[in-house]
């Protein structure tokens, strides 16, 4: 019995060092490396203007950009397509609305679209000076606009400035509002616009903004009104005679941006992009209002265009026969809403002018 059980532990023993062998023999198996991790994707955002590189506006946007990429880095990369390269003014605004672009500038007389109490903004001599206008906008009733529009999808991040808006054209000089009749002047496809002029004795024209120029050498129209840097850049000082600082229009440009895209960014990321906004809009208004200096003195300089400066007492002569366009445009904006603005606008005009 002994025996047998030797037999069997032998047996056993040699079975079990077979198959050590034999596992040593094999092939060894290499781990698998773990898959590299892919790089997260980087948020982009496509932001649309509309003038050259150099203008104002493009330059507040690209402010913009240069903030927020103190404040977060790399996170989000902020592309900027000047020059309408994303559409004209209703095509960005639509854009924004939609989600198909994330941010823009674009004139708020584009907003109306979506509501109508901005059409106020576009009021003949609504903001006498650049400082009321910034008030009234930063205060209480513009944001009180501000956040009416994002029922429309849309979230405005600050108000920029398009500029003071002024009459050029080919036929004479204008210093009253007798010297506008009959004349075919283009203004933007906006009914505000369209009535003042209309109340102001001309003959106004809607026309895209890309077919001014072409418009004014062959004499479709006789003039035109826009900043002064809204001018230089579209060179309408090479086919206008005569510029008169008519001051009509203070135009406001919405800086704005979907509104789901910007409530579905994380709290940290929210409050850059504000800080940056304000920052933005601080600086664009600053310049602004230097390329206005700027602008003046090189169109006195070539020559090309004369500029008639108008008096105080030359301008309020526009804004009485002008007045009749917030009449016309009451209903449409909403009289309530319009009552608001204006109390507003002559509240802060008693703080800065002296009557």
């Amino acid at each position: 019995m002994k025996r047998y059980l030797h037999l069997s532990l032998v047996l056993a023993m040699l079975i079990l060092l077979m198959v050590v062998a034999l596992s040593g023999c094999a092939p060894r198996q290499e781990q698998a490396a773990p898959a590299p991790k892919p790089a997260p994707e980087k948020t982009v955002w496509r932001i649309g203007g509309f003038f050259h590189d150099q203008h104002h506006l493009t330059r507040g946007l690209k402010v913009f950009e240069q903030e927020l990429e103190k404040r977060v880095g790399d996170r989000i990369d902020v592309q900027i397509f000047p020059n309408m390269q994303l559409g004209g003014g209703r095509e960005m605004v639509e854009g924004v609305q939609l989600g198909t672009i994330q941010a823009a500038e674009a004139s708020l007389a584009w907003v109306s679209a979506f509501d109508s109490s901005f059409l106020a903004l576009n009021l003949p001599y609504l903001f006498l000076t650049r400082e009321i206008a910034f008030e009234f906008l930063d205060g209480p009733v513009g944001t009180e606009m501000a956040r009416n529009l994002e029922k429309s999808g849309i979230k405005i991040l600050g108000y920029f400035e398009n500029g003071i808006r002024h009459v050029t054209n080919n036929v004479r000089p204008i210093r009253t509002p007798a010297d506008l009749r009959g004349l075919k002047i283009r203004t933007m496809d906006n009914p505000v616009h369209l009535a003042a002029f209309r109340n102001l004795g001309a003959n106004p024209t809607p026309m895209a903004f890309g077919e001014v120029f072409t418009a004014l050498q062959q004499g479709t129209i006789d003039g035109q009104e826009n900043p002064f840097a809204n001018i230089a850049a579209m060179k309408f000082d090479e086919v206008q005679k005569y510029m008169s600082t008519t001051g009509h229009f203070y135009d406001v440009t919405g800086f704005m941006m979907n509104l789901e895209l910007y409530k579905g960014l994380p709290e940290d990321i929210r409050k850059a992009v504000d800080e940056s906004a304000a920052a933005a809009v601080k600086a664009q208004r600053r310049f602004a209002a230097e390329d206005d200096v700027r602008f003046q003195k090189e169109f006195t300089a070539k020559g090309k265009m004369s500029i008639i400066e108008l008096s105080d007492t030359e301008r309020l002569a526009f804004r009485e026969k002008a007045l009749k366009t917030y009449d016309e445009m009451a209903e449409r904006i909403g009289k309530e809403m319009l009552q608001k603005i204006m109390t507003e606008v002559q509240r802060i005009e008693a703080k800065h002018i002296r009557r």
